[in-house]
């Protein structure tokens, strides 16, 4: 797994929670008319958060897959920050915060984009 500072796993587990909370009781309607609502979304997100305590796990469950749904979840709240940056007068707030979510996408996954 890439190695992740305090403070870059702290911000994983929060956008891990706050996803998987999303996802809990929502509308089914989502997974269809929604871009950041997908099948599975809950349950990955809570193996993702159990890997994290769980090194045997992790490695069982693959660092791959870890780091893919990880990827997923930054992204996706990267999209929310920008829309939230949109609407907001403390831009400058959530410009900082954009750029530490995407510094770390780039750790993760620094090919892709």
């Amino acid at each position: 797994m890439v190695k992740l500072n305090k403070n870059e796993l702290e911000l994983i587990i929060q956008v891990l929670k706050r996803a998987e909370s999303i996802s809990k009781d929502v509308n089914p309607e989502s997974f269809i008319y929604s871009d950041d609502m997908y099948i599975g979304r809950n349950d990955s997100c809570r193996t993702a958060l159990y890997a994290i305590d769980n090194k045997k796990f992790l490695e069982d469950f693959g660092e791959e897959e870890f780091e893919e749904i990880v990827w997923d979840e930054l992204k996706l709240y990267e999209d929310h920050l920008y829309e939230k940056q949109a609407k907001s007068e403390e831009s400058e707030e959530i410009s900082e915060k954009i750029i530490e979510v995407k510094k770390l996408i780039k750790k993760i996954k620094p090919y892709d984009e």
